[in-house]
């Protein structure tokens, strides 16, 4: 599988030049310092940093932009280990608790270099660490600045790439039956892609083998992974248990409940995974 770990994980497939080395960079590093200049610039013309909070432009903008992402990571376009791609579901999240006692430390240290401390809104470390969490800056504090309404604004959501795919994980973990169909090699790739994109919304993909799939117990979804030539029969049978099929990368176009492939809407697909069969 050298050469798809190249193409999907390295995108060699997708260069015009693997090798022309520092010179991407450059380029992109130009690009970037292009692209902020003008963000800077478009910010000047419309008032400033705060007007464009006060009237939502930036939100906006924001909102946009997050969108975006949104669709290129439900489309695989824009992968995320450790998420949508080889998924670490048992992992824990890292909390990080502050150390207050060297934060209040240092800002007590500031204060005494200055050789006075914040009047507005009380006075002594606490208080300025307080404006601090909050938002204000050291010149917005020690200039009064910070408690006029003029300059104050809703702080912004903190929106995550990996927050939809979170979320579907933290709902009751789902089990669904994976059924392959023919020899191992037949399966093996589709099976292994299949089972990532389920648990990438915390959907456990239990393997059996078409002959073993037991309709006594029906379920609602059954992912069907095998070769294009056995999927017409294979889904006549399963009908007959009435339950949803998903076919593993078709090549021809079965009348199936769904489709998993590298283009899928995988979002989508593991949402309506989670709402129907609930």
């Amino acid at each position: 599988n050298t050469h798809n770990i190249l193409a999907e994980e390295c995108g060699l497939n997708i260069q015009d030049d693997v090798v022309q080395g520092a010179h991407l960079f450059e380029q992109q590093t130009q690009l970037l310092m292009q692209h902020a200049w003008e963000d800077f610039q478009e910010i000047e013309r419309k008032g400033g940093i705060i007007s464009m909070l006060h009237n939502e432009t930036l939100q906006k903008k924001i909102h946009i932009e997050f969108q975006k992402r949104k669709s290129w990571i439900s489309s695989g376009a824009l992968p995320i280990v450790g998420t949508t791609h080889f998924p670490q579901v048992e992992a824990k999240p890292t909390i990080i608790q502050p150390d207050l006692s060297k934060e209040e430390k240092k800002v007590e240290e500031y204060i005494w270099s200055r050789g006075e401390g914040p009047t507005i809104g009380g006075s002594g470390v606490g208080s300025y660490l307080s404006q601090l969490h909050s938002g204000a800056t050291r010149f917005e504090i020690d200039q009064g600045l910070f408690f006029r309404s003029e300059i104050t604004t809703a702080p912004l959501s903190n929106r995550p790439d990996a927050l939809p795919f979170e979320e579907l994980r933290a709902k009751q973990e789902k089990t669904i039956p994976l059924v392959l169909l023919g020899e191992e090699r037949q399966w093996s790739a589709r099976a292994q892609f299949a089972q990532q994109m389920l648990l990438s919304g915390g959907i456990v993909a239990q393997r059996i083998p078409f002959e073993e799939y037991n309709p006594s117990s029906p379920h609602r979804f059954v992912v069907l992974c095998g070769a294009d030539s056995d999927y017409a029969q294979a889904l006549v049978q399963l009908r007959e248990y009435k339950c949803s099929v998903i076919l593993v990368t078709p090549k021809t176009n079965e009348d199936a409940w769904g489709f998993m492939h590298q283009q899928c809407d995988r979002l989508t697909l593991l949402k309506c995974i989670h709402t129907e069969a609930s």
